[in-house]
């Protein structure tokens, strides 16, 4: 391979050799998806289609593409420019869990942010959409996107059909969007809005808040009531009140589960539920990018192409390799591991790359093509 002063014809040059000789995942009915892509050269290119799975490769060989997406929709028409024109036949569901939008603390190196992500994909899919929701795991693709997430395709006919505000449902209920301490005791007593896993989390974290009442006198009361004087009166008032046909007092009622004890709420006990109801969403809820889910029209990297901002290769994960799946070991580009390149880094740089802890000093080095293409396409490094 001829090295370039360009960086960006340099990482071309080597999208190119790529694309030469790629192999992409098979996908089912092709012909009915819209292709996109962007180039090296210019902004988004949409509306395209192809025969079949040799179409496609040809395709990705002649255009060399930066970035390449498939829809997420199957059309009778998918190379016609004006949505309604294609003839929409409804439309995978699909989730992005990407680190933009998931808080992750301090300085990370670009590893452990994908760390983070790859949790809250898990998070999702054992769950909400195989535990909650009750999908099969033939039903679910799941690959990493190329960059900094992962992407969940659902497979399932009930779901094809689905329009924008159903799948916006969904989302809700992933986010635990509406669940406060006015919703949720309405919701659980009528039976309506809130099942399964935040029900079960939200009763069982209630319960033991008020089953270890020392340690909520010094934790979860006082962050509550918002004033350390008024958690001695409340705790009073919750051995002292007797609430339901029992006569029992609230602290034994609120610390048994069931729907019972949400009957009962002061003002002060909903503060408390509050508290406990925004740590559960803390622990279980997953940030997912709405919009994608939500779009039925839309587009998403094609599996099998490559990731134009760090050379890494779209790919497929079985969900029972997910929890440990590590994308800089097992998505990097296999012909370009045998060559190099030389490279001049501005700064220090760490990463755990290729399964080993790499500390690449600031100035030239020669690393491995893949790693290479990886930085250049970070703009972490310059050509030598």
């Amino acid at each position: 391979m001829i090295r370039e002063q360009n960086p960006e014809i340099f990482i071309r040059n080597a999208f190119r050799d790529y694309y030469r000789s790629w192999s992409p995942d098979p996908v089912d009915l092709i012909h009915q998806r819209e292709i996109g892509f962007i180039p090296f050269m210019g902004s988004m290119i949409r509306h395209r289609s192809v025969k079949g799975m040799n179409d496609l490769r040809s395709f990705g060989a002649r255009t060399v593409p930066r970035h390449l997406y498939y829809s997420t929709a199957y059309y009778r028409k998918p190379e016609e420019r004006v949505m309604a024109d294609k003839e929409w036949m409804g439309a995978e569901l699909i989730f992005d869990l990407d680190a933009d939008h998931i808080k992750v603390q301090g300085n990370p190196r670009y590893d452990q942010i994908l760390d983070v992500v790859r949790e809250h994909t898990v998070r999702l899919l054992e769950r909400f959409l195989l535990g909650d929701i009750g999908l099969d795991q033939e039903s679910i693709l799941v690959t990493f996107s190329g960059g900094r997430g992962y992407h969940i395709h659902v497979k399932n006919e009930s779901i094809y059909s689905l329009n924008s505000d159903s799948r916006r449902e969904i989302t809700n209920y992933i986010r635990g969007e509406g669940l406060d301490s006015l919703s949720l005791p309405r919701m659980i007593n009528d039976g309506t809005g809130v099942t399964g896993i935040w029900r079960d989390e939200i009763d069982r974290e209630f319960c033991n808040v008020y089953s270890d009442i020392e340690a909520s006198e010094n934790g979860i009361f006082r962050e509550a009531l918002g004033d350390g004087r008024k958690v001695h009166p409340y705790v009073s008032r919750l051995r002292k009140t007797a609430v339901g046909s029992t006569a029992e007092n609230k602290l034994s009622v609120f610390s048994r589960p069931g729907p019972e004890k949400y009957l009962h709420l002061d003002e002060q006990d909903k503060l408390v539920l509050n508290r406990v109801i925004n740590g559960v969403k803390e622990k279980i809820m997953c940030e997912i990018d709405e919009p994608v889910t939500t779009d039925i029209h839309r587009l998403i990297r094609l599996p099998g192409s490559l990731h134009g901002k760090t050379g890494l290769a779209v790919t497929a994960v079985g969900i029972e390799e997910l929890r440990n799946y590590d994308p800089l070991k097992e998505c990097r580009v296999r012909i370009w591991r045998d060559s190099t390149v030389n490279i001049s880094l501005e700064d220090d740089y760490n990463i755990k790359y290729g399964g080993e802890m790499l500390s690449i000093k600031k100035g030239e080095s020669e690393v491995p093509l893949d790693l290479g293409v990886f930085l250049l396409a970070q703009r972490r490094a310059k050509l030598v």
